[in-house]
Formats: structure tokens, C-alpha cells, sequence
């Protein structure tokens, strides 16, 4: 996953980047991942938020 996720923000990178950018990559990232690993589902979702959420517990949590 490491070896994709490098290679899409390689292949995408700009100087100035906007939060659009950084979801395209995203979603470049995990639809390439989808295809070439069976440890990504093809279904996924991004969602914004207006507040700041600590990832890590919200992960621990979801466990």
C-alpha cells in the first residue's frame, strides 16, 4: 500500500496544493490499491467535516 500511495502523490504532485488535490490523490490512492490488493475495498468514503477528530481513537473505538 505504501509503494501505491507513493507512487500516486509522486505522479500528482504540485507545488500549490488545495484539499481537492489532496482528495484526488486519496482517491486515486485507494481506487489503485482497490485493484491491485485484496486488503482495500472497492467501497469507500471520504467525509468532511468541520471539526477536528483525534483518528486514532476514533479507530480504536471502531475496533
Amino acid at each position: 500500500m505504501k509503494q501505491i500511495d507513493s507512487k500516486c502523490f509522486k505522479d500528482n504532485c504540485i507545488k500549490k496544493r488545495t484539499i481537492q488535490d489532496a482528495v484526488k490523490i486519496l482517491m486515486l490512492s485507494m481506487g489503485t490499491a482497490a485493484r491491485k490488493t485484496a486488503y482495500v475495498s472497492k467501497q469507500f468514503y471520504l467525509i468532511q467535516t468541520m471539526s477536528s477528530v483525534d483518528v486514532l481513537k476514533a479507530v480504536e473505538e471502531d475496533g
